[in-house]
């Protein structure tokens, strides 16, 4: 599994998308949302993923049902959908690509 740090450092930058562009939120308020979940996951010693709607809502009422298609590794990495990014889709067209190009079966 992900150690746990890994876990709380990656749900807090892979959840600006959410605040940011989903919300409207600000990037820095997005950033202090972020910092206060981490702390909350810490202290509970849990997973982003698996606080209630309820626990985000008591950091800030933007969080809504539609947060948790953001956290959590496999999601966050789905979110990932711009060229030469990590995001299953753009690797696996990538290997396509090259395998193309290379001629490798």
């Amino acid at each position: 599994m992900y150690p746990i740090f890994f876990l709380f450092r990656k749900y807090a930058t892979d959840s600006y998308p959410f605040f940011f562009h989903i919300q409207g939120v600000p990037f820095r308020t997005s950033h202090d949302i972020a910092g206060k979940s981490v702390a909350l996951g810490t202290s509970k010693n849990c997973q982003l993923l698996d606080l209630s709607l309820d626990e985000l809502r008591s950091i800030n009422p933007v969080f809504d049902k539609d947060v948790y298609e953001f956290l959590g590794v496999e999601n966050a990495i789905q979110k990932f959908i711009s060229y030469g990014s990590t995001g299953s889709a753009c690797v696996a067209d990538q290997l396509d690509y090259w395998m193309k190009k290379l001629e490798i079966k």
